[in-house]
């Protein structure tokens, strides 16, 4: 069990009188109002000190330090990280433990199995997350749920879960799980914290002229990134998972599915400091336009729909070939048995046998399908379409499906 904590890191000053502004790292800054000893850890070096005058600005906490009695003798703490002794810091309640306590702790599944150590604790906008280091260098996370966490021992350096499947594991499973068994394609997670050089492990810091949330640093992001590159043949597009990117489509997961090695790069907090970026990522890809906690299920997006490109993987050779987005349109309906349920019919062409027929009426519904549920989609199809040399019967054809598809649906 640690002898210290760390309750915060000084974000900059507050006033001219030498107050601080403090990044809480408890869950309950509120703790600050009766801290009274307290340690600055700034350049190496440890300073005891009394903290007074607790208040609240925005996302920090404002107190004032003895002995920091103006804003230069403040200016010099930014950084600095803030400690409590253990017997300082609140009781928390029986089943709670602090986050340092927990660090380097065995991760056990329902059967007493290593999964691997306790990492690092992931806030979220809903419950926190444990991130476990694995022996592979693979990283599991676990929501920090009751139906998750089933026992906490970390006197006797235990925790023990249930297991669910994570972002790792949800890779291995199914098509894809068949396909690595198969050697057809290969997965390998790497953890950035590995390659900090930060004796405590970090990899963020706050972002230069202020604004909310951390920044994922570039020295562990470029060091990762060069350490993968250095074990390929040849050097690997790095593609970095961001709302800044563009938007991942079909077309572009089958040019990704040409390469023989991809990276994919997985942003935390508020992203990854840009020099970084500017050495590392080839590509910058977006699965829509919305905001996520990281880059770890758009990651697992674009390995899914890259996966189902490379030969073999799919069991039905046509499978990826008819799959929504490949030619441009939205797959049409798709039926089995029985022929009746609830009422509905099987259409009648799909019982026909003539082939031809039921390749016309599914070229029409996908279209019709597109046209209503993705109108740009179907206004880019068109254009395509109209670019596309064809002989006379094939156009006459084609402008008899895309009138059928136009008609409504009796």
């Amino acid at each position: 069990m640690v002898k210290q904590f760390v309750i915060g890191t000084i974000a900059g000053t507050h006033g001219v009188k030498g107050d601080v502004k403090v990044f809480a790292e408890c869950d309950d800054p509120e703790r600050f109002r009766v801290l009274k000893t307290v340690y600055i850890k700034s350049r190496g070096k440890v300073t005891k000190t009394t903290a007074s005058n607790c208040r609240f600005a925005g996302k920090f906490v404002v107190i004032h330090l003895s002995g920091i009695e103006d804003m230069d003798a403040a200016r010099l703490l930014h950084g600095a990280e803030l400690l409590v002794d253990r017997e300082d810091a609140p009781k928390l309640p029986e089943g709670r433990y602090y986050i340092p306590d927990l660090i380097g702790i065995d991760v056990l599944d329902e059967d007493g199995k290593k999964l691997g150590t306790f990492a690092d604790v992931i806030r979220t906008g809903a419950n926190d997350v444990y991130a476990v280091a694995r022996e592979d260098g693979s990283q599991l996370l676990i929501p920090a749920i009751e139906e998750c966490i089933l026992e906490t021992k970390p006197e006797e350096g235990y925790m023990r879960v249930h297991f669910p499947e994570m972002v790792e594991s949800g890779l291995h499973t199914s098509i894809l799980k068949r396909a690595m068994d198969r050697h057809l394609i290969t997965l390998s997670c790497i953890n950035i914290r590995d390659y900090t050089q930060n004796r405590h492990g970090r990899v963020d810091d706050y972002t230069y002229g202020g604004g909310a949330g951390m920044l994922m640093q570039a020295q562990p992001v470029f060091d990762a990134c060069e350490a993968v590159q250095k074990t390929l043949e040849k050097p690997a597009r790095v593609v970095y998972l961001t709302p800044q990117g563009r938007l991942f489509t079909q077309e572009m997961a089958a040019d990704f599915a040409k390469e023989s090695d991809l990276i994919l790069l997985c942003g935390h907090y508020e992203g990854i400091d840009e020099r970084a970026l500017d050495l590392c990522a080839t590509d910058f890809v977006s699965i829509g336009d919305y905001v996520l906690t990281g880059g770890e299920l758009p990651a697992m997006i674009v390995v899914d729909t890259v996966s189902r490109l490379v030969p073999g993987v799919l069991g039905n050779g046509e499978s990826a070939e008819t799959d929504s987005f490949q030619n441009g349109l939205l797959e049409y309906p798709q039926y089995s048995r029985p022929e009746e349920w609830h009422g509905k019919t099987v259409p009648e062409i799909l019982l026909s046998g003539d082939h031809k027929k039921v390749e016309e009426w599914r070229l029409a519904e996908s279209l019709k399908r597109t046209r209503e549920r993705r109108p740009d989609l179907y206004a880019a199809y068109l254009q395509k379409m109209s670019k596309t040399p064809m002989t006379p019967s094939a156009k006459r054809r084609f402008q008899r499906i895309l009138r059928a598809s136009e008609e409504e649906k009796e």
